[in-house]
């Protein structure tokens, strides 16, 4: 019993020992420093002739926090960071509904134009509809996420829309080798629904993400022209102050490197009935110093590859954006040149519903082949801070050349061009001309803090007319917000922002955010 005893006594006394030399060398001005304490000797025994005033400092000689971090940036080193580390409280499940209720009504000067000539515009000046927006965010552990968008509008007097009907072409009265046609027909609705995104977030070992289903992807980096976005369904449209964006059908890969690159893919499956008719996009993104560049291309079966350039960046306080891309050919079809429709009758009928056979091609469109078609945009901008107020007033320009615009006025030929553009989806609004330039200022926090603006400016160089666009929100509580917006079209009539007909467009709204 009595070596036990002394076998207890001698090893606590090591302990003893041990854990005494341990507290001396955690003590940053006592000869052994740990290398965590490195940064922190350097502050308190850089300089031994310095006088100590420990005694006199009632914090007995420690750095307080604002003393230690205050003027200085803290970095945690790469390799210390792990990518599991998710806080506790994001690792439980968690249900999230949100959305917003917009009531919306606006009314227009007309103005003379083809489109209302042929009966595609009617006559009216007023419009005021209800829209709704809903969304169901669903979290689990581990990264698992499931997103559910829907909106749905209200149109007490009826939205006008066009539908595709398929009829004999003996009951047109058109001698032919076909033997159905599609034909539009226009019909009101009062309620429109629409899912715009609906997806399930998946990764592994949280080294690669993926993201399944309709989601809206942001690829591209300029502020409204974005070349390289090729796989969006829809463009941003500065007259919509509530746009809901539409999201693309497929599968996202995201393989994240840290901070300083990244790998994203997206096979796109919008449409695709066919193998053959799935198309890809690959980005490479990487970071150098305050400079992002990234490289991508998207490839399809009976396309021509397209490739593609973007990069952000700041140079003497001014934000900067570049982006471009480059294929050999396009794989947008393209209206031609000429008119191609014979009189049969008393009524003009395209020559193509006389003599070709059904197919996926027309004789009033074409692709471009055996050319570089080049597309690129250039932006930049920069915040001012007014009253202590960072970024209240900020400037933003833009420029677009697009080397597949048309350099004709499209919009004055006849009707039955004009017909087929819009019909066959031949027209994207600002892709229309050649080269474009926009200008873009916000101010935030103007005369009282409730109260914004936002003016932009677009103008089609090439036809000469363009938009001028502004809006003033007063949100006099966090979630209620009050919009009055004014859409100006100047140019001659009949060219990209002047052919819808009208003037002058002014829009009231009251949205609640929830």
């Amino acid at each position: 019993m009595t070596s036990i005893t002394r076998r207890i006594g001698i090893v606590s006394i090591m302990l003893l020992i041990v854990t005494g030399f341990a507290a001396i060398a955690l003590r940053p001005d006592r000869g052994v420093l740990f290398a965590d304490d490195a940064s922190l000797a350097a502050d308190t025994g850089g300089n031994k002739n310095k006088p100590d005033d420990s005694k006199n400092d009632p914090s007995g000689g420690q750095k307080s926090e604002e003393e230690m971090f205050g003027d200085e940036e803290t970095v945690t080193p790469e390799e210390k960071i792990k990518d599991d580390s998710l806080p506790e409280e994001m690792e439980k499940k968690s249900l999230t509904f949100s959305g917003f209720l917009n009531s919306r009504s606006s009314g227009s000067y007309k103005r003379g134009s083809i489109l209302r000539q042929i009966g595609i515009l009617d006559g009216t000046d007023f419009l005021s509809y209800f829209q709704s927006n809903f969304g169901l965010d669903a979290r689990l552990p581990k990264g698992i996420r499931g997103y559910f968008n829907i909106s749905a509008d209200y149109y007490p007097a009826g939205m006008p829309v066009s539908r595709t009907y398929q009829v004999p072409l003996q009951y047109l009265g058109i001698p032919a080798y076909f033997t159905k046609v599609d034909l539009m027909a226009a019909e009101k609705i009062n309620a429109v629904f629409s899912i715009n995104e609906v997806f399930l977030d998946i990764n592994f070992d949280k080294r690669v993400y993926f993201r399944i289903g309709k989601q809206v992807l942001k690829w591209g980096v300029g502020y409204l022209w974005t070349p390289t976005d090729l796989i969006s369904i829809e463009k941003k449209n500065i007259q919509d102050s509530s746009q809901v964006m539409q999201g693309t059908y497929g599968l996202k890969i995201h393989v994240p490197f840290g901070t300083r690159a990244n790998i994203y893919s997206f096979i796109d499956l919008n449409s695709a009935r066919h193998l053959s008719d799935i198309s890809m996009a690959n980005k490479v993104e990487v970071l150098l110093k305050n400079t992002e560049m990234a490289l991508s291309i998207l490839v399809k079966k009976n396309n021509v590859p397209v490739y593609g350039f973007d990069f952000t960046s700041r140079i003497a306080g001014i934000d900067v954006h570049g982006e471009a891309s480059l294929s050999y050919g396009d794989n947008r079809r393209r209206l031609r040149g000429y008119p191609w429709y014979l009189a049969a009758g008393t009524s003009p009928v395209p020559i193509e519903f006389l003599y070709l056979a059904p197919s996926d091609t027309s004789i009033m469109d074409r692709r471009v082949r055996g050319e570089w078609v080049p597309k690129a945009s250039f932006g930049f901008g920069r915040g001012f801070e007014v009253k202590d107020v960072k970024d209240r007033i900020r400037f933003d320009v833009e420029v677009f050349y697009n080397h597949a615009g048309y350099d004709s006025y499209v919009f004055e030929k006849d009707f039955y061009n004009i017909g087929y553009f819009l019909s066959a989806g031949l027209y994207t609004p600002n892709y229309y001309g050649k080269y474009y330039a926009g200008a873009f200022i916000t101010i935030r926090q103007m005369f009282v803090e409730e109260l914004s603006a936002m003016i932009n400016c677009i103008v089609n160089i090439g036809d000469q007319s363009s938009i001028v666009s502004g809006i003033i929100s007063y949100a006099p509580y966090y979630d209620l917000t009050l919009n009055l917006m004014v859409n100006g079209f100047i140019g001659k009539e009949n060219r990209e922002y002047t052919v819808y007909g009208n003037y002058v467009v002014a829009e009231l709204s009251a949205k609640l955010v929830f």
